[in-house]
């Protein structure tokens, strides 16, 4: 009932298996990221322009759903 077959051979390595080695950080760690206020600070020009533009968005957006 039971057939005695031998198991397939596999491929034999010929060199032997490679192992990786993990090393610590090997990149740089990144500069912190400057706060907010200083980033705004420097340009309250562009600050200005984006609420402009909110409000003019806003405005748009209230005349397009506006029933008459």
């Amino acid at each position: 009932m039971h057939s005695s077959r031998p198991a397939p051979a596999g491929p034999k390595p010929s060199t032997p298996r490679r192992t990786v080695v993990i090393r610590g950080q090997v990149a740089p760690p990144r500069r912190p990221r400057t706060p907010a206020r200083e980033r705004m600070g420097a340009r309250p020009d562009r600050a200005a322009l984006y609420a402009l533009l909110l409000g003019l968005f806003l405005i748009l957006v209230a005349v397009a759903s506006a029933h008459p």
